[in-house]
């Protein structure tokens, strides 16, 4: 399941880093979710009835939601800036600093892979991105986004202890979509017919 998740982001990526040259990507952030609402909301209504969303450990919900919206418009907004090879690369810390929160907040053991794993990928990332003085702010915007994502895994982590991973869904596009609407309305743009399909594309995959 997580390989397929991670070979389906990249496709996300580059959906939304086409639309950007059209329209803003605090405009493309918000669509996702919409999109993602429309696919989740009724599944989740169909098989919970009243009860689709979780009640339980609702700061971890709330937490995970707001990691994950401000990781995604940090992306969104590097990748409108830099090559998506770049943004990706820079992105990629989120699993370094996931591993570290987890052995510091979850308690979890810090085995000697896990150290080599840290350090092997602390090493790539330094190779690929070149940190100076003067660095992209895109590539800024991506590692700041990497880290939000680390965040979220280590929410996502707590709220899925007691909660049905599909009511975490639908909290965290509900919650989403009402958190960035403020910035898509800022941003407004209308989509043209040929692009309706990849706003649905990427809502769903995502």
């Amino acid at each position: 399941l997580m390989s397929i998740s991670m070979l389906t982001i990249p496709l996300v990526d580059a959906t939304a880093k086409y639309l950007s040259s059209a329209h803003s990507p605090l405009y493309i952030s918000w669509a996702r979710y919409v999109v993602a609402c429309m696919v989740v909301l009724p599944v989740t209504i169909v098989r919970f009835r009243n009860e689709f969303l979780p009640r339980e450990r609702i700061g971890a919900h709330i937490l995970r939601t707001l990691f994950l919206m401000t990781a995604m418009t940090f992306y969104f907004l590097a990748i409108a800036r830099i090559p998506l090879a770049s943004a990706i690369s820079a992105f990629f810390v989120a699993p370094i600093i996931a591993m570290v929160l987890a052995v510091l907040f979850l308690g979890e053991a810090l085995t000697v892979r896990k150290i080599i794993s840290l350090m092997l990928g602390f090493i790539g990332a330094l190779i690929i991105l070149r940190p100076s003085a003067s660095m992209d702010p895109g590539i800024v915007l991506a590692i700041s986004a990497g880290g939000f994502f680390g965040m979220y895994m280590i929410a996502t982590r707590q709220a899925s202890l007691e909660s049905d991973p599909v009511k975490t869904l639908a909290f965290q596009c509900l919650v989403g979509v009402a958190l960035l609407t403020p910035q898509a309305l800022w941003k407004w743009s209308i989509p043209a017919a040929g692009e309706l399909w990849l706003f649905v594309a990427m809502g769903t995959m995502s």
